[in-house]
């Protein structure tokens, strides 16, 4: 009986890079994003949040590992800091008027 010199090595498993769990700080949007503030993804973005996040900087600064909200939530408080100008910026893009104002 002839024996492989060539020991076999275990192959590994594919190491799969486990996203972080997200947490929108935004407001509320309706429409076609319907994002609630303070909503949790685990495992990525769905489709549609995504390609607005890819293409909107601003907007993609308002999804924060869960592990930063805390601080995030001081920073909202305050409208001069990073977090309080996109929030307003973002307000200002996605707010619907309401009928009847101008």
């Amino acid at each position: 009986m002839v024996q492989d010199s060539k020991k076999r090595k275990p192959q590994k498993k594919a190491v799969q890079k486990k996203e972080p769990t997200l947490v929108y700080v935004g407001p509320n949007i309706t429409g076609d994003l319907l994002l609630n503030q303070f909503s949790t993804f685990r495992n990525g973005l769905p489709g549609h949040i995504k390609e607005k996040v890819e293409s909107d900087k601003n907007f993609s600064r308002l999804f924060i590992p869960v592990e930063k909200l805390a601080k995030a939530r001081d920073e909202l408080k305050k409208p001069s800091s990073t977090l309080g100008r996109i929030l307003k910026a973002i307000l200002q893009a996605y707010t619907i008027k309401k009928r009847g104002t101008k």
